[in-house]
Order: structure tokens, then C-alpha cells, then sequence
């Protein structure tokens, strides 16, 4: 992912790392055309705010010339096409996506929709990656030429519309005592909003400070009575009456379902065996994913022996990329798994579009490699490796899931039953034999999720290139592939 960094200084990154794009005058050149991203910038336009008129060169034209096609070298090959030539100029077409303060207003717009479908988890989290964004006023390059101060404006009020927003998600999650020391700060720098205002009132009601409370709205009202003669607004006279009469929907509104120190709000899939939730945890307030096991089967003595295997075996497993257990316990009727909850898609999904990158297959390899491995080393076979067990967080590090039918080698037998067939598209010889599996197993499974990465196909008998190789099939594939491979199951 390549991205156009626009808050504090300007930078372009890609997959994170910062690429070398140039000087003061090729940095605000850029800026320039990100500004003005998909529409042509004509080179009169472009010299009027590149140079003043003090340092304005003779031939401007010929040197946005030179600037242009040192900023397209200095590009990622794959964003070098967004810089384009056109008949009157020059425009930088690249997608929203990479474009650090499209990414932001797109952040704000998704977490109003998550609050709105009654999901302030969501947009706490969503509004939280906005604003990890804002490591400063955006476009700083272009200053002295005033030509962004409208865009730069918006986004400075976007951005404390969205601590409100904020504050507004974590508010209906209960977390008032957690947010009073920053809204107190907010307030006092911006005694004329209203809403921050409210907000803070209500927290400090909430965490049993009412007389803090109404002292906060009283100020308020004083502040703009000496600022602009103008009362309190609708809603703040209401809140402050509520909180005299001390009316009991101030108070908090649990969310979602209980279910023993959780809460469950939504579903995030099905299988066969069980039901994935995603939920929160109050009171620690952090959302995760609740496997439970369907209750037709839960009574079952050997899904429930499995059951209980299944967790004793994750929760011994600790490596970075693998999905982490937290809780786990049974009721008479079902049974339930607490794990990490992932933000990102899951790599079925990502194939669903084609082929990945030999970069990002390399970087899988290495992260599930090293789980398997780690797994292994716990003499605990994953026996399901496949893309929908495999997940990424929001940053793209991969993460090997779902141990539901994982073989315990130091364990007896009781584990190797009609539950553990596995996926027969990525199964081994020997799983579809029904035979023992060892560590093998897993490596020739993740041999073949590899193969699906890199070509976008599964390999075949009939008529399919089982005996190609992967460099036959990817024609940038090197030595490097299978180092990486190599290094990841170096364990087994």
C-alpha cells in the first residue's frame, strides 16, 4: 500500500517505509498536485504557487519539467503512473485510498455509520485510526502560498468535530471516567463549543462529580453570555436540568447480549460446529471474538472432549502470529472460545481479487510459517491450514487461526476423530487417507495455500500444473521465496 502522507511534513510510504522523494521545492511540487488530485494543474498555475516572485526562475516551465520527472522516478514503480503529462499541465491521479486526508474524512464518514447502526465500538476504533493520522496541521509545504488554507481549515474543524465524535462513541460504552481528563483540557482551549461542553458534563455526572458537573455547564452559559450575549443551547439547558432531577437515561445503555463478563453484538460468521460473535469486554473495554459451540452439538461427549482439548492446546501456543486465547469455559449446553479480535480481512477474502504481491506472499510465509512452527515445537498439528484461517490485522501482519481441529501429538488418540478431516483442497495425502498426520501435514498445506497466492489458482490433476513449480508459474519468483519458506519452518 502506498500512501501520500500529508499530515506534518509530506512523505510518501511505501508499505510503511519512507521513500526518498527529493527536495523542499519537488516535496511542495507534490503537494501542489495532491491538492488538486485528478484534475489537471496548468503550468501557469503551478509557477504562480511553486516560486514567489522574488525566487521565480526564467525557464519555470522547463524546471517543472525536470521536477516532475524526478518525482515520478522517485516513486514506487507502482504509483509512478499517477504522475501524468497532459495537454495544459500536469495531474496526479492517485487513488483515495493513498491519499492520507481522503483516508481521514473516509475514516470519519465509516465510524458515523457504525454509531448510527448502533455500534460505538466500531466507531471508537474506526475515529481512533483517524486520528493516529494527524501528526500535524496537513500541507505545511504550502504555507506561504495560502492556495490549500480552505482544505487546511476544513480538515482542523474535521478534526475536532471527530474528538467529539470521539468522546460521543466512548461516552456510550461507559467509559466517562477515561475521557474526563481530556475533555477537561478541550473545553478549557475551546469553552465555546457546546457539544465538548455536554460531554464533559456528562462524564463528570456519570463518574458521581454532579456538583463538577453543573459548575462546567454554569461557566458555559457565563462564557457565552460575556462572548456573544447568546444563551446556553436547547440541548445543554436539557442536560442540565436531567442531571438536577438526576433523570435515570443519563445513565448508561448496556450494549449488546451479557454472556458471563461479555457482551455480544454482532455475528461474524458460521461454520458447521459453531457461531463467531464479535463482542466486548467492559471491563477491560476491549472487543473480541466469541467462538461458541452450537448447542445441537455441544452435548455431544466427543465434540465436548474435543472441545476442551482444543482449548488447552491454543492456550499453551504463544507466538505473535498466532490468534492469542483468552477465555474459554462451558455451560450445560454449550461451550464458548475468547480470542483476539482481528480488524483485518482474512486471506480468502484477499484471493478473492487475484494473485497477491511476491513481497506480501514472502511476508505471509514467514509469519504462518513461523505459527506452524511454533505450533509444531508444541508438538501440535494445525491439520486446517487454509485462507479463511488465516487473518490480518489492520496494519497487514498475518495471523494462523482457528486450532478447532488441531492434532495434540502429546496426547492420546482421543483427538483423532470424525471432526478432523480438514479442508480436502489444501488436506494432505495422508489426511485424505485418513492415516496419521504429523507436522508434514501442515507444511504441504501451506505449500499449497502459497501456490493459490501466487498464481490465483489451486493446483490440479486435471490438466492443472502439479508438478510446475512456482517460479515456472511466477516468472518473479526467486530464491527468495524459498528462503523465506525454508527460514519460517526452519523448526520443523
Amino acid at each position: 500500500m502506498i500512501t501520500i502522507s500529508v499530515f506534518g511534513a509530506l512523505s510518501v510510504l511505501d508499505r510503511g517505509n519512507a521513500c526518498r522523494i527529493g527536495g523542499p521545492r519537488q516535496r511542495k511540487l507534490l503537494a501542489l498536485l495532491t491538492v488538486r488530485n485528478g484534475s489537471v494543474a496548468s503550468v501557469d498555475w503551478i509557477t504562480e504557487h511553486l516560486w514567489t516572485d522574488d525566487d521565480r526562475p526564467k525557464a519555470a516551465s522547463s524546471a517543472i519539467r525536470t521536477y516532475v520527472s524526478r518525482l515520478r522516478l522517485a516513486l514506487p514503480e507502482s504509483a509512478q503512473p499517477w504522475l501524468v503529462k497532459e495537454a495544459s499541465g500536469y495531474a496526479l491521479r492517485a487513488p483515495a485510498a493513498s491519499l492520507e486526508h481522503l483516508r481521514f474524512a473516509d475514516l470519519r464518514e465509516r465510524a458515523a455509520r457504525a454509531r448510527a447502526d448502533g455500534d460505538p465500538m466500531k466507531a471508537l476504533t474506526l475515529l481512533d485510526e483517524a486520528l493516529d493520522l494527524w501528526r500535524g496541521d496537513p500541507f505545511v509545504e504550502l504555507e506561504d502560498s495560502g492556495v490549500a488554507q480552505p482544505l487546511v481549515e476544513q480538515l482542523r474543524l474535521d478534526r475536532l468535530d471527530m474528538l467529539e465524535e470521539r468522546w460521543e462513541a466512548a461516552l456510550d460504552l461507559g467509559r466517562h471516567t477515561q475521557i474526563t481528563g481530556a475533555l477537561a483540557v478541550f473545553a478549557n482551549e475551546h469553552p465555546g463549543r457546546d457539544r465538548a461542553t455536554r460531554q464533559y458534563a456528562l462524564a463528570l455526572y456519570r463518574s458521581g462529580r454532579t456538583a463538577e458537573a453543573l459548575g462546567v455547564l454554569a461557566d458555559h452559559r457565563e462564557h457565552l453570555v460575556n462572548q456573544s450575549g447568546l444563551d446556553p443551547s436547547t440541548e445543554a439547558i436539557e442536560l442540565e436540568r436531567a442531571i438536577l432531577d438526576r433523570d435515570p437515561s443519563l445513565d448508561v445503555a448496556e450494549l449488546g447480549r451479557p454472556l458471563r463478563g461479555y457482551r455480544l453484538l454482532d455475528e461474524l460468521g458460521a461454520g458447521a460446529f459453531s457461531v463467531v460473535w464479535r463482542a466486548v469486554q467492559p471491563s477491560v473495554a476491549r472487543e473480541v471474538a466469541v467462538k461458541q459451540i452450537r448447542s445441537e452439538l455441544a452435548s455431544h461427549p466427543d465434540f465436548v472432549r474435543r472441545f476442551e482439548a482444543e482449548a488447552r492446546l491454543v492456550a499453551r501456543l504463544e507466538h505473535p502470529h498466532i490468534v492469542p486465547l483468552i477465555d474459554f469455559w462451558r455451560d450445560p449446553d454449550s461451550a464458548y472460545l475468547v480470542m483476539q479480535l482481528l480488524r483485518g480481512d482474512t486471506l480468502e477474502r484477499r484471493l478473492e481479487h487475484g494473485p497477491l504481491p511476491l513481497d506480501d506472499v514472502m511476508r505471509l510465509a514467514r509469519q504462518v510459517g513461523g505459527a506452524l512452527s511454533a505450533a509444531h515445537a508444541s508438538k501440535v498439528v494445525h491439520r486446517d491450514v487454509k485462507p479463511s484461517n488465516v487473518m490480518f490485522d489492520a496494519t497487514g501482519n498475518a495471523f494462523l487461526g482457528d486450532f478447532g481441529i488441531a492434532l495434540d501429538l502429546g496426547e492420546d488418540s482421543a483427538l483423532d476423530g470424525s471432526f478432523s478431516s480438514g479442508s480436502t483442497a489444501y488436506a494432505s495425502p495422508e489426511q485424505l487417507r485418513g492415516e496419521q498426520t504429523g507436522p508434514a501435514a501442515d507444511v504441504y498445506s501451506l505449500g499449497i495455500l502459497l501456490f493459490e497466492c501466487l498464481t490465483g489458482t489451486l493446483p490440479s490433476d486435471e490438466g492443472g500444473p502439479t508438478r510446475a513449480t512456482v517460479s515456472d508459474l511466477r516468472p518473479d519468483v526467486d530464491a527468495s521465496m524459498s528462503k523465506a519458506i525454508t527460514t519460517a519452518m526452519s523448526n520443523d
